[in-house]
């Protein structure tokens, strides 16, 4: 069972989705996809770059000024009149919250409609071009679509790695392995 705080975030990433497919469905229906995909790198980059418009966004914050007045200033100057739209109905009906997670909402769309899917390796090194390329070439088969791998170093990992896509996960990391044998023998 999900607590308080745990369904209030539930609730924002269902309501992020929604948000998200609508803002797919009328990109797609006036062939503005590339478009608004940009926007949505931008509206990443905006969060990655200014922890303040984060902030700003976070469930509970009361501020003095509008939120309508925020997306105008924070996003409107640059993002294309779609985004704009679905950013001034967030404000409108005080979701401001759920910005930060749209861009992967619409990600997560684009990438079920598409011939593509993203996989994400987890390893405890930098790992070697042959592991990308049959890290690729696994996912492929296994998904039926074009695997565009990206990597990321996790020491914690200790040896081994991890495939995340779609929001599942391989582990064939040395960590999980050791908290599948600790889960093991404390079930014995």
């Amino acid at each position: 069972m999900v607590s308080g705080a745990g369904e209030a975030f539930m609730s924002l990433l269902q309501i992020s989705q929604r948000y998200a497919q609508a803002l797919f469905e009328v990109a797609q229906e006036s062939q503005k996809l590339a478009e608004v995909q940009a926007d949505m790198q931008i509206l990443s980059r905006i969060f990655r770059e200014l922890p303040e418009v984060l902030e700003w966004c976070q469930p509970g914050k009361t501020h003095h000024e509008p939120a309508e007045t925020f997306v105008a200033t924070a996003f409107a100057p640059y993002v294309t009149v779609l985004t704009k739209a679905i950013l001034n109905q967030a404000a409108h009906h005080n979701r401001l919250a759920l910005i930060p997670f749209l861009p992967e909402a619409f990600r997560l769309i684009s990438d079920r409609v598409s011939e593509t899917t993203r996989v994400t390796l987890e390893t405890s090194q930098e790992p070697s071009q042959e592991l990308l390329d049959q890290v690729a070439d696994q996912m492929s088969k296994r998904t039926g679509k074009h695997a565009v791998v990206t990597y990321q170093v996790c020491p914690e990992l200790v040896g081994g790695f991890r495939v995340l896509w779609n929001n599942r996960i391989i582990d064939m990391s040395a960590r999980g392995r050791i908290r599948q044998m600790r889960a093991l023998m404390t079930s014995v």
